[in-house]
């Protein structure tokens, strides 16, 4: 089997590293995926602050390190466009300036994953808002289209040899069409 395990970059991988080499000696190939989501190089740990992630850059780069002396690939998760990470606003700045600067963080943030944690496997997906998101969502911030996010994946996949995992996922909202409550046309 190739086994992919989630983990967070505060996991306490040292009171399971018998039970990590045991499973990696018994699979065709084990993976540790971790949800570093986004990141600028510009703002140190602020994304992660913003996201309430709980962990730092530094935290990453030592997981991913652990998990690669245990002979074990990382994979790590990317999401293009989360709500919360600032950035131009859509309401004062337009959807190009704000849809810009979000996939430029989507870039930075595989540049971190690639070059500093050295993973094996970036995944990456848009972010739309789930019935049960936890945060409300700011009024200045608008999804990506799956058409963009879907070009984000593909010039990844040019200017890398890592795996790029593109997810697109449908929308889903408990009180109706994101634009519509926003009174905007299709």
């Amino acid at each position: 089997l190739d086994v992919i395990l989630e983990c967070r970059a505060d996991s306490k991988l040292e009171e399971c590293v018998d039970e990590v080499r045991a499973l990696r000696d018994v699979t065709k190939s084990l993976t540790f995926a971790m949800g570093v989501e986004a990141k600028r190089y510009d703002m140190g740990d602020e994304l992660f602050r913003r996201l309430r992630k709980g962990i730092t850059t530094e935290q990453c780069v030592e997981q991913a390190e652990r998990l690669h002396e245990l002979d074990c690939d990382v994979k790590a998760y990317t999401i293009i466009g989360s709500p919360w990470l600032g950035g131009p606003s859509f309401l004062e700045k337009g959807y190009r300036k704000n849809i810009d600067w979000l996939i430029e963080t989507a870039f930075d943030t595989v540049k971190f994953e690639i070059n500093d944690m050295k993973v094996e496997i970036v995944g990456i997906a848009p972010f739309f808002p789930y019935k049960h998101t936890n945060e409300p969502i700011p009024e200045d911030w608008c999804p990506i289209s799956a058409t963009e996010a879907t070009e984000v994946a593909n010039q990844l996949k040019q200017v890398t040899d890592v795996r790029i995992d593109f997810t697109s996922r449908s929308i889903h909202f408990p009180y109706g069409n994101f634009w519509i409550k926003r009174n905007e046309k299709k």
